[in-house]
């Protein structure tokens, strides 16, 4: 992998990580998202997809325990937000009137058992997203010659 095609690439994950958050904040408030938006698999979401198809490669050059801590933020970061998912589903199957005629609404202590599970989440987030930033910093300062040295191996 070239250099620039490195930084692009994490640059892009990033992104996917925040735009997914985001999406995350809207199903802890209630508000309707696309459900094929929810990331609830670890290797689906874009995040997940671009980790895995690169792992080896992204071991290789910023190092195993590097890329292993990342996996196992993104891996507890999927796990909070299945609990979030599950309190949105909750809201928007409710009984046979709900699917016919629209989510009557979450219950009020859903929602707050929803932003407490953001507020998680969000703490993992920033770890993760601290953790990318410096891999992001990590890619831009290495020379292209240590590219070409994994690409070698």
């Amino acid at each position: 992998m070239k250099k620039e095609d490195a930084v692009k690439h994490i640059e892009a994950a990033i992104t996917a990580h925040e735009r997914q958050l985001k999406t995350s904040r809207f199903m802890a408030y209630g508000m309707k998202v696309d459900e094929k938006d929810a990331a609830l698999h670890e290797k689906v979401c874009s995040f997940g997809a671009w980790l895995y198809e690169n792992i080896e490669w992204l071991k290789r050059f910023f190092g195993a325990s590097t890329i292993e801590e990342i996996e196992k933020l993104h891996s507890l970061w999927h796990n909070e937000n299945r609990k979030i998912y599950d309190l949105y589903l909750k809201k928007n199957t409710k009984g046979l009137l709900g699917k016919l005629f629209g989510p009557s609404g979450i219950e009020k202590g859903d929602i707050d058992r929803a932003k407490a599970y953001y507020a998680d989440l969000k703490s993992v987030s920033d770890a993760l997203l601290k953790r990318m930033k410096v891999l992001l910093v990590r890619a831009k300062s290495r020379p292209e010659s240590d590219y070409e040295k994994i690409e070698e191996k």
